[in-house]
């Protein structure tokens, strides 16, 4: 596994770190151009 980015964020309760990982034992995702049907759902957030 290996760090991509690393980032510090101050907020009012303290500093938080974000990372992004790039981890070669994750299987790749389907491609999209497989794909034949979608559903989608909306729940109408605001």
């Amino acid at each position: 596994m290996k760090i991509k980015t690393a980032t510090i964020t101050k907020k009012a309760d303290g500093y938080y770190v974000s990372f992004s990982l790039e981890d070669k034992s994750v299987p790749n995702l389907i491609p999209t151009n497989n794909i034949k049907t979608a559903v989608g759902i909306y729940v109408g957030l605001k």
